[in-house]
Parts: C-alpha cells; sequence; structure tokens
C-alpha cells in the first residue's frame, strides 16, 4: 500500500486549494474527495461518508483552510502508521483529559503544535512540548487534520458529536 485517501469539507471547492493539497500529499495515485458542503451535514457525516468511499486503508481527514508546508506527505503518513501499529487514529493536536465537549477547556492537558498565518504573519500555538517524530496518547484529538487506519478502528465517527 503506498496511497492514502484524503478527504475535506468545504462550503465551496476551489480547484486552486485542491492543487495545493495534491501537491504537497505529491502520490498520483492518492484518492481525493472534495465535499462541498454549506453546512447541510454535518462534519462527522462527511467524514463518515468520505470513510465509506475512500479506496485506502488510510484516510486523512483535513479542514479547508490548511496550509501545508512539509512536501511529500504520503510516505511520511504511511510510515508513521507502519512504525505504530497500535494507533487508529492520529492527529496533530488534541487533550489527554476531556473534561467537557471541548477539547481545549483544559489548558494544561492539551497536546500538540498548530500553526496559524493571520494578516500575512505566521505563528504557531504550542500546546505541549514537540514529540518530534514520537507519539502522544490522548483522548480526543481536533479535526483540523487527523489520519485514520480504516482497517485499526471500530467504530465510525459519532454523528451526535
Amino acid at each position: 500500500m503506498n496511497t492514502i485517501t484524503i478527504v475535506c469539507s468545504t462550503r465551496s471547492i476551489n480547484q486552486k486549494y485542491v492543487d495545493h493539497v495534491k501537491k504537497f500529499f505529491s502520490h498520483p495515485k492518492n484518492q481525493y474527495i472534495f465535499v462541498e458542503n454549506s453546512g447541510n451535514k454535518s462534519l462527522t457525516e462527511v467524514y463518515n461518508k468520505g470513510m465509506e468511499e475512500s479506496e485506502n486503508d488510510i484516510v486523512v481527514f483535513i479542514h479547508d483552510d490548511l496550509e501545508f508546508e512539509t512536501k511529500n506527505l504520503t510516505p511520511k503518513i504511511i510510515k508513521l502508521f507502519d512504525l505504530n501499529p497500535e494507533y487508529g487514529i492520529i492527529g496533530l493536536a488534541g487533550t489527554d483529559n476531556l473534561i467537557s465537549g471541548q477539547w481545549w477547556n483544559d489548558r494544561e492537558s492539551m497536546q500538540g503544535q498548530v500553526g496559524h498565518i493571520n494578516g500575512g504573519k505566521k505563528y504557531m500555538s504550542k500546546y505541549s512540548p514537540s514529540f518530534g517524530d514520537n507519539l502522544k496518547e490522548v483522548v480526543v484529538i481536533d479535526g483540523l487534520f487527523m489520519m485514520v487506519h480504516k482497517k485499526r478502528v471500530k467504530y465510525s465517527f459519532n454523528t451526535e458529536f
């Protein structure tokens, strides 16, 4: 297996953004599912549909406002799952202590790092120290960028959450 599926829910499909995503995942046989959703479906409904339609074992779910900087993401993602066979879901940010429906409510338990651009300026939200290529076990991850290995998960996304 050397390809993955990328699923993105967006209000309006923008070809420039589609090209940006394809450039950074950079495998010609990846499957790309961009779903135009103007609010008539929840994000979990779109993600469940993407999971069902995906042709690959690894599915990456992204928000439509992500700007990628790391090139050649596909083999890196596959390698991450190969090196961590005990994980079925991997993300960039989350918490190891969920006290409410909002993972960011307990600042001390937040994990991960996410870059932002605002007004042309870049900055980093560092919820925890960098783990480098290592993983940190958490109970909830944010949906901005999450990866799922379909053969390692038992349930679909909860559409009531």
